[in-house]
């Protein structure tokens, strides 16, 4: 009986002893900075010497020939990561961009202008996740490419810029809204309002009408015109097609202005547009000479301006309110 005592004794003694010699092994390694330890301890109540690890006795398995009860526990120690989280901080921007120029040719707009990138740690790449396809960002540089052709709107753009890290500081991912928006331009419609003479004796007759050419000097519009009559005399009206002056009778002579307003409706590029010309008409009485028959030449030609005469719709030209 005594001796069965003494041997288990003995046997719980040698396990303990190899368990904190194995311990003590793991713990210089971790101190040391070596690889993370498996350690594999083995229990068993018939046998308490600790299997062979990697020889020929089990293939390196902890296991037990007992019949007795085994148990077998492994535990593996990991070097914990010490890095810091990146500090890169981003933002996307709003520009803006001509529709006539995107009309003729393409145009890249520099990465500063829609991304902000500040304090990244490691090498910094750029990605497109969503947007239109006439719309291309750069991987290396981040700058954004509008291809030709691209319509007048507003575009939205996300971008995901990543920041690789360093040997201190993990990387980083971050996604942006930049906005772009393609607008038409400023219709270039100049006009400039004239003074054109008529002939009292041919208004006396009948109205006369101006044509647009002589009345208006307009330069540069894009789209269709129409015109209006802001300002002026009741028996002066202006067509809102043809931009044509009708002069009704009865005027004594003088001066007359009448302020006309001039629209360009613009198109695809450009906005529609109004501009104000004031047209000053001079009412005088030309001077005739006689001809070898006597009768009245050239009445009609001293002003200079092409001027139509219609006697037989003056009444209801004069007094007309526009």
């Amino acid at each position: 009986m005594r001796a069965e005592i003494k041997k288990v004794l003995l046997s719980a003694l040698s396990l303990m002893l190899t368990v904190m010699m194995i311990a003590g092994i793991a713990e210089v390694v971790e101190m040391s900075g070596g690889p993370a330890v498996s350690v594999s301890v083995l229990a068993s109540a018939g046998d308490p010497t600790p299997a062979p690890s990697g020889g020929g006795g089990g293939g390196g398995s902890s296991s037990s020939s007992s019949s007795g009860y085994t148990k077998s526990s492994k535990k593996t120690v990991k070097k914990a990561s010490n890095k810091k989280l990146n500090t890169m901080k981003a933002s996307g921007k709003t520009v803006s961009v001509s529709a006539v120029t995107l009309a003729s040719k393409s145009k890249t707009i520099s990465r500063k202008k829609l991304i902000s990138v500040k304090k990244p740690k490691g090498k910094v790449t750029y990605k497109k996740v969503k947007g239109n396809k006439k719309i291309k960002v750069y991987k290396k540089t981040g700058k954004i490419k509008l291809k030709k052709g691209l319509k007048p709107g507003t575009y939205k753009v996300k971008v995901r810029i990543h920041a690789s890290g360093t040997s201190k500081y993990r990387g980083r991912s971050r996604t942006v809204t930049v906005t772009i928006k393609v607008l038409k331009s400023e219709n270039p419609l100049s006009a400039q309002g004239n003074t054109v003479e008529i002939d009292k004796n041919s208004l006396d007759e009948g109205y006369l009408v101006i044509n647009r050419e002589d009345a208006l000097a307009l330069g540069g519009y894009q789209g269709a015109l129409s015109y209006s009559k802001i300002s002026g005399s009741r028996a002066i009206n202006v067509d809102t097609s043809t931009g044509n002056i009708t002069v009704g009778k009865g005027f004594s002579e003088g001066s007359y202005e009448v302020e006309v307003g001039i629209t360009a409706s613009g198109n695809s590029l450009y906005n529609a547009k109004t501009v104000k010309a004031t047209v000053t008409v001079v009412v005088k009485a030309f001077e005739t000479e006689q001809g070898d028959n006597g009768n009245d030449t050239g009445a009609g030609d001293e002003g200079g301006s092409s001027v139509t005469e219609d006697s037989g719709a003056a009444e209801s030209a004069e007094g007309t309110e526009n």
